[in-house]
């Protein structure tokens, strides 16, 4: 009996990983995640004007990790994990923010947005900023949560 229920694991398991193949087969960029956070990128500067994005992954119990940067060469921010980092409230309560802070001595207005997955688990960060003379309009928000979330 113990060898017929592993088998039947091991035999749900491979039926498993075969959808999870067809299903990649049918995206383009399979389930690569640093291809579908360039695209989660494209799809931001194609609905909000941004001077600089990032989006993060972070999967349970790991440090929020940078997976895509747009208009600058690596994160301007400090960590989302940090508890002194005006991003730690988003990153830690899981939900969107919007928030002005201090940039390298430049105000910005910042906005952040969770990425969570099916089960309602945090799986990433969107976090995007611009001068704090050029306000996010709610139109703004509402098109970067639209990215966030689908």
């Amino acid at each position: 009996m113990h060898t017929e229920h592993a088998r039947s694991l091991a035999l749900e398991a491979s039926e498993l990983m075969l959808r999870l193949h067809r299903i990649s087969d049918e995206l383009a960029s399979g389930f690569d995640a640093h291809s579908l956070a360039e695209a989660a990128m494209d799809d931001l500067e194609m609905v909000v004007d941004v001077d600089r994005a990032a989006l993060y992954s972070a999967y349970e119990g790991t440090r929020p990790v940078v997976l895509a940067v747009r208009g600058a060469e690596r994160s301007p921010w400090p960590d989302p994990d940090v508890e002194e980092s005006f991003l730690h409230p988003g990153w830690a309560l899981e939900q969107p923010r919007l928030a002005e802070a201090d940039v390298a001595g430049t105000e910005r207005v910042i906005l952040t947005h969770p990425l969570v997955n099916g089960g309602r688990h945090q799986i990433g960060f969107l976090v995007a900023d611009r001068a704090a003379d050029r306000p996010f309009q709610p139109s703004d928000v509402d098109a970067f949560a639209a990215v966030a979330t689908n």
